[in-house]
């Protein structure tokens, strides 16, 4: 009985003050298609519960190989940054997810091919294996690096190898402003591979 287009409209807005605009409309599409399951049922008051939320333009940034090869050359100082390093490093020479990424090891190449299958699409992936590959397959992570550690410690790691250039950019509504590894998340990793690539 809650669902009224008066409360979707509040949700939308509640959502939006909370999220980025680009979350909030990923939230709220899969709001709408719980819904739409349940539309045929009678049990909902309004025929078409919509939830208007703007999408925003966000720019990214991506490293160039020269920058890549700092991070490579960089020596971690705790496990942590060693953990980080190595999936980010995995990401910026394979492309993968961090998903994939933590779980491939050398059993994944042969005859100089990588070989995995992507577990967000199921699909196989292969591709001749960077150089610089391997070394970061030898070891496996010492455990799981949740998302806000991943971000926070690669961030450092780019700060102290000096990926330190201003940049500007357009980030969730807003122009922004601030040296280069600001920017830089664990999805960096990805695009880096596929701009470089």
């Amino acid at each position: 009985s809650d669902i009224t287009k008066l409360n979707m409209e509040k949700f939308g807005e509640y959502l939006s003050e909370k999220v980025s605009p680009n979350s909030a409309r990923t939230y709220a599409a899969v709001f709408k298609a719980f819904l739409s399951r349940f539309n045929e049922e009678g049990i909902i008051p309004c025929k078409n519960p919509q939830i208007k939320i703007k999408s925003v333009p966000s720019q990214h940034i991506a490293l160039t190989m020269d920058e890549i090869r700092l991070i490579d050359e960089y020596e971690p100082k705790n496990d942590t940054e060693r953990d980080v390093r190595n999936i980010f490093m995995r990401g910026c020479l394979t492309g993968a997810r961090y998903s994939d990424a933590i779980r491939m090891t050398t059993d994944n190449i042969r005859d100089g091919v990588l070989t995995y299958i992507s577990k967000k699409t199921n699909t196989e992936v292969c591709q001749p294996v960077h150089a610089m590959l391997t070394k970061y397959l030898v070891n496996k992570p010492t455990k799981i690096r949740c998302a806000v550690v991943m971000n926070r410690t690669i961030k450092d790691i780019c700060r102290k190898v000096g990926i330190t250039e201003p940049v500007s950019l357009f980030v969730n509504g807003k122009m922004k402003n601030a040296p280069k590894y600001e920017f830089v998340t664990e999805h960096t990793s990805r695009r880096s591979y596929c701009t470089v690539l």
